[in-house]
Order: structure tokens, then C-alpha cells, then sequence
């Protein structure tokens, strides 16, 4: 690694990057690249843990994921960032309870639901049903816990029942 000075700080200009907790554990690795930083950045828990993993090039950020976990080791959420759309998974005692896909509006400056959509019972699959700009579209899927489909149901969008 090439190492800079600023300020009587260090600055990684090119190489790998590496952080400590206080602990002596790992908090953070990654890359730098002509002074930006390039390639995957993991930041970590002091029990080792993944925090963050965000994908850089040339600086600006291409995708990110943020790990959040309970007072134990159970996974509270798992989040991803890429270009304008975001997939968040919420977890119960370490076990999937919801999956939920979103697409940014930049016009509003928020995020609505687009995508799969997926409710979890103790980690089995009860419900399966997709989004388009906020409103049920397509196929809706109840299942039992055995994971046998229980109902369907087909949504339009109202832009499409309008049309009607």
C-alpha cells in the first residue's frame, strides 16, 4: 500500500485499508484506488460479524448492504442498496419473517413498494405476491405452514383496470 500524510493523518492513496476495534478485531477492510475507494468495503461486528458490505468504483457507490442484528446473534434485517432499487429482509429469532422490494422516486425523494413481496411464518414462505408502483400486481399466493398453496389471487394495476 501507498501511504500519504494530511494533517498529520494517514490517507491510503492505493493499496488495502484495514481498521481494528479496540478489541484487536476487524472493523473495516477495503481498497483504495488513485486516493477513491474501489472494490468492496466490509465493516464488521467486534464478534466478527458482517456489518456493511458497500461496492465502490472510483469513489461513488454502486451497491450496499447493511446487516443489523438483535441482542444475540440473530439477524434483525439484512438490507440492499443498488442503483434506485433497495431489498429489505426482516428477521424474527434468526429466521426470515419478511422480504420486501422497493424503487426509489426521485420526484417524491422516497421509496415505494416494486417487486417481490414475501411473508414468512417461523421461516416458512405464507404469502407471495409482487408490486407495481405501490399497488398489488400479479399473482398473490397464500400457502399454508406445510407450504401448500392455499389460495391465489390475480391484481391488476389500476391504471390497467381503468383501461377496463
Amino acid at each position: 500500500s501507498k501511504l500519504l500524510y494530511k494533517n498529520g493523518k494517514q490517507i491510503i492513496q492505493d493499496g488495502k485499508f484495514i481498521v481494528h476495534h479496540e478489541s484487536g478485531n476487524l472493523w473495516a477492510e477495503g481498497y483504495y484506488k488513485n486516493g477513491a475507494k474501489d472494490g468492496k468495503w466490509t465493516c464488521f461486528y467486534d464478534n466478527g460479524n458482517i456489518y456493511s458490505e458497500i461496492l465502490y468504483t472510483n469513489g461513488k457507490i454502486l451497491k450496499e448492504r447493511e446487516i443489523l442484528y438483535d441482542g444475540a446473534d440473530n439477524k434483525k434485517s439484512d438490507i440492499t442498496i443498488e442503483k434506485n432499487k433497495r431489498c429489505c429482509i426482516w428477521y424474527s429469532k434468526g429466521k426470515r419473517k419478511r422480504l420486501i422490494n422497493y424503487k426509489y422516486d426521485s420526484i417524491k425523494k422516497s421509496y415505494y413498494r416494486n417487486g417481490l413481496f414475501i411473508d414468512y411464518y417461523e421461516g416458512n414462505k405464507i404469502l407471495e405476491l409482487n408490486y407495481k408502483n405501490d399497488e398489488k400486481y400479479g399473482k398473490s399466493i397464500y400457502f399454508n405452514e406445510l407450504g401448500n398453496t392455499i389460495s391465489e389471487t390475480e391484481y391488476l394495476a389500476e391504471q390497467e383496470k381503468r383501461k377496463k
